[in-house]
């Protein structure tokens, strides 16, 4: 399982630390589009899997980017699931913490 959940876990990061382009051609291919929380989703479904047998640094790293997906969720935020909100600052943190949890997963 250790290998699968990781490698999940891997194409999700990717996925939350790519390019707005990207995020929206993978969200439209999955059919769910405008609707970004699949983003979020697939990433939630390995993460805390993931976690369990992580090492510190790679644990931490995913942890502080599920915190900020968590701070982003709630009917209040709705309009960080927008595709408007793809370019702004939220997803610009999403994607900053997405790239250091990928190079954590890499060390």
């Amino acid at each position: 399982m250790g290998d699968f959940v990781q490698t999940e876990l891997r194409r999700a990061v990717e996925l939350l630390a790519a390019d707005p382009e990207t995020q929206e051609a993978h969200v439209r291919e999955l059919g769910s589009w405008p609707l970004l929380d699949e983003l979020a989703l697939e990433f939630d479904a390995v993460a805390e899997a993931f976690a369990a047998t992580a090492t510190p640094n790679a644990a931490a790293s995913v942890r502080a980017l599920s915190e900020k997906l968590d701070e982003m969720s709630g009917e209040e935020n709705s309009g960080l699931w927008q595709p408007q909100a793809l370019g702004g600052p939220e997803w610009g943190d999403v994607r900053a913490l997405a790239t250091d949890a990928l190079a954590a997963l890499d060390s």
